[in-house]
């Protein structure tokens, strides 16, 4: 056997053409990777789904050129019986294919230094890859020995190759029932592998491919038997043998639903503390997902959704979980009274363009109370979603929070994705005044009437100094506090210029009290956002042409990934301060520091009384004698016996929450980043460390963090020979040495 594998793969080396095609596979998936993908640009992604999606469609091409170039001239005429050259054959061509996945994995290892990178799916990809790599092999020898001519056959093989990495798709253009959905997941070799890119190892995908590639081979087996004309009796019950099995099998593997869930974070599977409040369910509770089939077909990533609601109504007798459709007016009504409206999606056919209304909702029941998630696409955070959701429902309590603006901004129009942030994440925000403003009726109670709400404070220039102590007070008593504040100023709807009042002073001064001292500076950092600015008037005042121009901005520090920013985040003109635990200890309190700058951060000190915020006059880099390094912006105060017990979160940054920074900061999607750490920060004052731990289950880094934009290029350079250039010469050595070893053979 090996001797006759050696034979298929002795053609193939001898082929230049099988090692220029290896070349151009390789460079392809590098290239569709790095370039295709804009992997150097904002939007580039350590995320590995995109990556092995390249695969399927490289194989298209790939794939027959390797099965025609291993093909030996009268093979079936080798002494040998016809499953052996069968399966020596491809397993020939599969060893060739291998060597060149191989190659492409200095893509991953060149991506790992640029951020993180999630090793299940490196793994379970190449593995899942090679199951589909063999399956189209088999299934492309399969075209190959029903085809005599090998034009025509490299042509149907690319042809129907294509229709199976495809074939999915065609749900996006045209309406399909339940059995040809069905059928068409079982055409779609690109379908099944899907899980694989994502860390799952599926057991009925990996069965799905072993009984494909099973089925092919016995069919060039059975066609290879028919031409030599054996039609013995054995025969004939071998094939009726494995007809039978076949059937069985398949229809066994639809039942089989075992997945293993690799990821770091095992993002797929159902936590020990979701199980315990599943456990707590002693009443029937109802978990309905109402999915359109719309979506269903246009993003298949929602059967993680009801794959995980399905798995997490297991964990106990008393839920109950259903799929419903919602295409009826009544189903739609009903949903509109719980707050879900369909969302518009947009299905293109080959003569027109249409939108139409789609829902991927949960509803969950329980004893007439009912919770929902009005949209959902993946099960990213369905886990914290749930366990808030049901929890709220059993111990039938709502959590409030109480939010004061106090920096001249308004909730409504300035701040207006907090209020939205915090009943995503399952709490019920209102608005407290300060208590200098206090009404004495009913709406109008200050933050100190709700000691035991946390609180959440936007700025501090409306602070008296009486507001200043009965915030203080509401610390020292056991309240908690998130303060996001800078003790100045900054024009955001203007000029961007600085200011500062008598009332930040004292903010500043009570903070004292908590260990916490701000420097009397702003805080630059060459890790920073790059400003986008347009202009169409010159100096002076005339129009003239559109002229772009781009800025770092130094007082705009991007923050790496740390701990509590596991993304990082972008601040606005923030103010870093020390921590002096021995002053906190005197309140028997502790501070630690929560969010830091770079190590390329300095402190940019006033001119003439104020500091320099413009844009264009703003320095690039640190003066002479200015205060260089890393610095605390974000910290927790937290009782000195216990760490847990956490009383105040001040992050020096006030700007960053509201809405006309965060629509700057943003490219393609809204950056949220600053919310997640503000909805960290809540669950943090809460005690609430499973629901905190549940809601950064899934959170990974895909960001390009490792490397600053000064160091790209280099990084470019390096990238690109590891991934294009040096597997071409070693693809083009490996060639030179097997024919010159061929040629001193010959002589």
């Amino acid at each position: 056997m090996n001797k006759l594998i050696f034979r298929f793969l002795y053609k193939l080396l001898h082929s230049k053409i099988a090692f220029i095609a290896m070349f151009f596979f390789t460079a392809l998936i590098g290239v569709q990777w790095f370039i295709g993908q804009r992997f150097f640009t904002q939007a580039g992604t350590t995320d590995l789904h995109r990556f092995f999606s390249a695969f399927p469609f490289a194989f298209i091409l790939y794939v027959p050129l390797i099965v025609s170039l291993c093909r030996v001239k009268n093979q079936w005429a080798f002494p040998f019986s016809s499953i052996k050259i069968c399966l020596a054959s491809i397993l020939a061509a599969f060893t060739f294919a291998a060597v060149s996945m191989v190659f492409t994995m200095a893509v991953p290892l060149c991506i790992s230094f640029f951020g993180n990178v999630e090793w299940a799916q490196f793994w379970t990809g190449y593995f899942g890859i090679a199951l589909f790599a063999f399956c189209a092999l088999s299934f492309t020898a399969l075209i190959f020995s029903l085809i005599d001519n090998t034009a025509a056959a490299f042509v149907v093989s690319v042809l129907c190759l294509a229709l199976c990495n495809s074939i999915h798709n065609i749900p996006l253009y045209a309406q399909t029932g339940a059995f040809l959905s069905f059928i068409i997941k079982c055409v779609s070799f690109a379908w099944n592998f899907d899980s694989f890119a994502k860390g799952i190892l599926n057991v009925r995908t990996v069965l799905y491919f072993v009984l494909a590639s099973s089925l092919f081979i016995f069919l060039i087996y059975f066609k290879a038997e028919k031409a030599k004309g054996n039609g013995t009796v054995l025969f004939k019950k071998a094939s009726r043998l494995f007809c039978l099995t076949f059937v069985l099998l398949a229809c066994a593997c639809s039942f089989v639903n075992v997945k293993f869930d690799l990821t770091r974070s095992k993002k797929f599977s159902v936590t020990k503390y979701s199980k315990t409040i599943a456990a707590k369910v002693s009443e029937p509770l109802s978990i309905t997902y109402y999915l359109s089939s719309e979506l269903k077909k246009l993003y298949p990533q929602v059967k993680d959704v009801s794959d995980y609601l399905e798995t997490y109504a297991a964990e106990s007798a008393s839920i109950s979980f259903k799929i419903i459709n919602p295409s009826s007016a009544e189903l739609q009504n009903k949903l509109s009274s719980y707050g879900i409206n369909g969302q518009p999606v947009r299905t293109n056919s080959i003569s027109s363009s249409t939108v139409s209304s789609v829902y991927s909702a949960v509803v969950i029941d329980y004893l007439g109370t009912t919770e929902t998630i009005p949209f959902v696409l993946s099960a990213a955070t369905l886990e914290f979603d749930l366990a808030q959701k049901i929890t709220s429902l059993i111990e039938e309590k709502k959590n409030l929070v109480q939010v004061v603006i106090a920096n001249g901004l308004d909730a409504e129009n300035d701040y207006s994705y907090l209020f939205p942030y915090l009943k995503s994440l399952g709490y019920v925000p209102f608005l407290s005044r300060l208590t200098s403003e206090k009404t004495g009726t009913e709406e109008n109670k200050s933050f100190a009437d709700f000691p035991k709400v946390p609180l959440i404070v936007m700025g501090s220039e409306n602070f008296t100094k009486e507001d200043s102590r009965a915030l203080e007070s509401f610390i020292l008593d056991g309240g908690r506090a998130f303060i996001a504040s800078q003790p100045y100023s900054i024009k955001i709807k203007d000029d961007w210029s600085y200011s500062q009042n008598q009332n930040q002073l004292y903010f500043e001064r009570m903070l004292f009290t908590f260990g916490i001292y701000f420097k009397p500076t702003l805080t630059c950092d060459v890790s920073n956002f790059r400003l986008t600015l347009m202009s169409d008037t010159g100096t002076d005042g005339k129009a003239k042409e559109q002229k772009t121009e781009y800025i770092n901005y130094s007082l705009w520090p991007v923050l790496r990934p740390q701990v509590f920013a596991p993304d990082g985040m972008t601040a606005f003109w923030p103010c870093a301060f020390d921590t002096d635990n021995d002053v906190a200890a005197m309140e028997n309190f502790s501070v630690s520091p929560m969010l830091a700058t770079s190590s390329a951060s300095w402190q940019m000190e006033k001119t003439d009384g104020a500091f320099i915020t413009s844009p264009f006059a703003c320095p690039a880099s640190p003066l002479q004698n200015q205060d260089r390094g890393s610095f605390t912006i974000g910290a927790a105060v937290s009782a000195k016996e216990n760490a847990e017990d956490i009383r105040l979160i001040l992050i020096g940054d006030q700007y960053c929450f509201s809405t006309p920074m965060l629509a700057y900061s943003s490219s393609q999607a809204m950056d949220f980043r600053p919310m997640e750490f503000l909805g960290n920060s809540l669950l943090m004052l809460d005690g609430s460390k499973e629901l905190l731990a549940l809601k950064n289950k899934s959170v990974f880094n895909y960001s390009l963090y490792k490397v600053s934009d000064a160091e790209l290029s280099g990084y470019v350079r390096k990238t690109f020979f590891i991934c294009i250039v040096l597997p071409a010469i070693i693809i083009l050595a490996g060639a030179v040495i097997i024919d010159y070893k061929r040629r001193r053979f010959y002589k």
